[in-house]
């Protein structure tokens, strides 16, 4: 498998299994709505028990009842669930209700109104009342983002529309989603920019990326610039493909709230549009901003900091996702649970989660 292939096994069912716990809706009114639909829980009573999964409130208060055996997360007001391991998925809505009835092998959340669902090996998208509206034909997809789903016919990638007609024709190795009108595309090992009629803004030119989560969310554009790489390094391009910021950072990310994190001589800091040093590199290893606060690591443990640079949860986890909705979930020894932006912990459970059905169906 190629490109996005690999990158969708790795990175997007590391999503799936709910390892960050991140919520990514569509727009705010949808963001507060799914917030308030909860957060995944686990509970285990005994330690030899696989345990049950249900939702929290922001606050740690149970809001669904642990009696599925997987939950995803909510968006757009439905979370895909699997009662029992071997079982199918069905949605819930947020008081816990089984809206769509579990008739899929995998299922996983909405996006613009349409969720991705694989039927004896295929995939295809239901809409928000379990419908098939675009039968399962596809060896993978990726989620409506703009409008467009990326697809996979034959070992080839293109897009869909919501109603499931091709609008670009499969025949790129790597394909991205659509971000401010544009995705980033591979043909012939090289990187380049169309639209959403499938005409190239950036011809192919640029080298493709060896990491799977950087070439899958890197390049995409965020805040007119996107990640390129060029011997190694790596820089920034504006819409037009013209080089911004040169290649000379060993890591970089996309930008959020007007700041990337970056690498650059073994240590990691944040940068401005125009390049220069926002926040100095002075961090092991440093994630994006969310909801005002952004990960980092100093030593083996991650905390979190403000837009200014200053420490505002110290390093203390051994794993953490970005902040939504007020909460980041965070992992210490054998321990996970939920923090507040002050770091106090709201929620934590005593025993690990077995691996995602969701996980394994991708990797399978």
């Amino acid at each position: 498998m190629e490109g996005i292939v690999n990158m969708n096994l790795k990175v997007l069912s590391a999503i799936a299994c709910f390892c960050s716990a991140v919520l990514s809706p569509i727009n705010i009114e949808n963001r507060q709505e799914d917030c308030r639909a909860g957060f995944p829980a686990f509970r285990r009573d005994q330690p030899n028990e696989r345990g049950r999964m249900g939702y929290i409130d922001s606050t740690g208060n149970l809001l669904i009842d642990y009696k599925f055996y997987y939950v995803g997360n909510f968006q757009e007001g439905l979370a895909p669930v699997q009662l029992e391991q071997e079982g199918k998925f069905g949605y819930i809505n947020a008081s816990g209700d089984l809206v769509i009835e579990p008739s899929f092998d995998v299922a996983f959340p909405f996006f613009e109104s349409r969720a991705q669902v694989r039927i004896k090996g295929m995939w295809g998208y239901v809409n928000r009342t379990g419908e098939l509206v675009i039968q399962p034909q596809f060896e993978l997809g990726d989620n409506f983002h703009e409008g467009l789903a990326a697809i996979r016919v034959r070992g080839k990638w293109g897009y869909i529309d919501l109603n499931g007609e091709t609008v670009i024709a499969p025949k790129f190795e790597q394909a991205n989603r659509f971000s401010e009108g544009l995705a980033c595309v591979r043909e012939s090992g090289k990187l380049g920019y169309i639209d959403k009629a499938g005409n190239y803004v950036s011809h192919k030119r640029f080298e493709a990326m060896s990491s799977p989560t950087t070439a899958l969310f890197a390049p995409n554009y965020s805040e007119g610039l996107a990640v390129f790489t060029q011997g190694g390094k790596y820089g920034y391009i504006d819409r037009a493909g013209n080089i911004v910021i040169q290649p000379h950072f060993k890591s970089a990310d996309r930008f959020s709230d007007g700041l990337a994190p970056v690498t650059i001589g073994g240590k990691s800091g944040f940068i401005g549009t125009g390049g220069a040093w926002s926040i100095a590199p002075r961090f092991d290893a440093a994630r994006g901003f969310s909801d005002g606060l952004a990960a980092i690591m100093i030593g083996r443990k991650w905390g979190f900091i403000d837009r200014t640079g200053r420490v505002i949860i110290r390093e203390q986890f051994e794993n953490v996702g970005n902040f939504v909705c007020g909460l980041s979930r965070v992992s210490f020894g054998l321990d996970w649970g939920y923090i507040g932006k002050n770091g106090n912990l709201i929620w934590k459970s005593s025993a690990m989660r077995p691996s995602s059905p969701m996980r394994r169906a991708r990797i399978s």
